[in-house]
């Protein structure tokens, strides 16, 4: 069972993750879509193929950004669960997942209001080894190693921390 990260800044950013690329997907139905099936009537299949290439492309660049951003905000307080081979965590309504295993569990920082970092020691570029997030998060919060946040309203805290001392 996982425990997840209760309290207003969790659930700020939980929200403004799934929020902002819901806006943009929304938008995009409303929009784009109407246009596309316009510009698709009664033209030749050269056309038809062309403009399909361009809303596809036009598409994958409209939503990169807000992509971006909504995962980014919502992974900074994931939804935690202590397993066997480590601590794995989900956010993003459940869409990313990941594990650190107990060899890579580094140190507990403290930071302010009750705030925790857990550091976490992987080898190789985090662009590469899965924790590219969880690096910019540690950044944040000048640890310099990726890192998992943990909130001071965290279900199960207590049993969390023990474990990963």
């Amino acid at each position: 069972m996982y425990s997840y990260q209760r309290g207003v800044l969790p659930f700020f950013t939980t929200f403004s993750g799934l929020f902002i690329p819901t806006v943009f997907f929304i938008y995009a139905l409303i929009t784009l879509f109407p246009l596309f099936i316009k510009s698709i009537n009664e033209q030749p299949i050269s056309v038809i193929i062309e403009n399909t290439i361009s809303l596809i492309v036009g598409l994958a660049l409209y939503w990169i950004l807000p992509f971006f951003f909504g995962v980014f905000f919502s992974g900074i307080f994931p939804a935690i669960r202590i397993t066997e081979k480590g601590i794995s965590y989900i956010y993003l309504g459940g869409l990313v997942k990941g594990l650190i295993l107990w060899n890579e569990v580094g140190k507990l920082h403290e930071l302010p209001y009750g705030y925790i970092a857990l550091t976490i020691n992987r080898p190789g570029l985090s662009l590469f080894n899965g924790l590219y997030m969880n690096s910019l998060y540690g950044r944040l919060v000048h640890a310099y190693l990726p890192v998992i946040i943990l909130s001071p309203t965290l279900e199960n805290r207590i049993n969390i921390i023990e474990k990963c001392k």
